[in-house]
């Protein structure tokens, strides 16, 4: 009886994840004020764009507010407009459609890779299902979106270099990586940018780093962010888009560790967020790590492994 609803949902795994997200948030759009952690900042942010026209430069408490660029507010806006929801609510709208465009992208990459339709499926349904997950729909900011354009940019990829597909899709994807920096911040672009020279390298491919599609796509990303800094400086000056480069990119950067609780402070909550799927990691051979027939065969077999299955490691 399982199987069978499991295959029917499958058969529509569109219609599926969207209803998952459905019953997930539905009941809660309009059940709250925005008062948790940086909810009430992104609110006067968006006011302030609705209200005072800075849809260029995002402003808080009618200063520049160099933070966030504006793409993710420009959604919410978008939605504003076209639904029926005024804010609070349209904010927990926009998160709960973009949990859905990441669980789209998840399902799109495993596709992609060649895996069939309900292995695909029950990847988006298990990450619906971790409590960090289903927490981040009810949350009001611009992370899953970032998320979901970064595994979207994964997928295209993977359809160049991993099934050697057209050079389009590498483009396309560095387009999407751009639209990320454009959401929240250049590490939409280095993390897709890592994980492509990590695969070539460990197949042994790293020149196609320098091939005519990555060369032409980060020129895409890079032309997709300059637009939105050449309008800030025509907006606010060089003053404005140094303090972007200096302090939000390069400082923070820098200085990436710097939670109040310390490094080990993920070893205790990355564990609680996962849950239940934390449980799992009981049952997996982990002993293996530690034996050296397992690394000297992995890497002897680097270059003969499956491809899709080293992409997605």
């Amino acid at each position: 009886m399982i199987d069978r609803i499991y295959n029917a949902l499958s058969r529509h795994p569109w219609l599926t994840m969207a209803g998952a997200v459905f019953l997930q948030t539905a009941f809660s759009l309009n059940s709250r004020a925005l008062w948790f952690s940086d909810e009430v900042r992104y609110a006067n942010a968006y006011e302030n764009m609705e209200r005072a026209g800075a849809w260029v430069v995002l402003a808080l408490n009618g200063m520049p507010y160099p933070d966030k660029p504006p793409v993710y507010f420009w959604f919410l806006s978008l939605l504003d407009n076209l639904t029926p929801f005024d804010p609070p609510a349209v904010f927990f709208v926009g998160a709960a459609l973009s949990g859905l465009g990441f669980l789209y992208a998840t399902y799109w990459l495993g596709r992609v890779l060649g895996l069939s339709r309900d292995r695909c499926l029950g990847a988006a349904l298990i990450t619906l299902s971790t409590l960090f997950f289903a927490a981040v729909l009810h949350y009001s900011r611009m992370d899953l979106m970032f998320a979901a354009l970064i595994v979207a940019t994964s997928a295209c990829l993977a359809r160049t270099f991993v099934r050697d597909g057209a050079s389009g899709w590498a483009v396309l994807g560095f387009g999407l990586a751009g639209l990320a920096v454009l959401v929240k911040g250049p590490l939409g672009i280095l993390f897709p940018l890592l994980a492509l020279a990590f695969y070539l390298a460990w197949r042994g491919k790293l020149r196609r780093m320098t091939s005519a599609p990555v060369l032409l796509g980060l020129a895409v990303a890079a032309l997709v962010a300059a637009c939105w800094v050449l309008a800030a400086w025509i907006v606010e000056g060089p003053d404005f888009v140094r303090t972007v480069f200096v302090e939000q990119i390069f400082q923070r950067a820098a200085n990436t560790f710097h939670h109040k609780e310390g490094f080990s402070y993920y070893f205790a909550v990355l564990p609680a967020v996962w849950l239940p799927w934390t449980l799992f990691l009981f049952g997996l051979p982990l002993t293996l790590l530690f034996t050296r027939t397992f690394w000297s065969g992995l890497l002897r077999g680097r270059k003969t492994a499956d491809p899709a299955r080293t992409w997605l490691w």
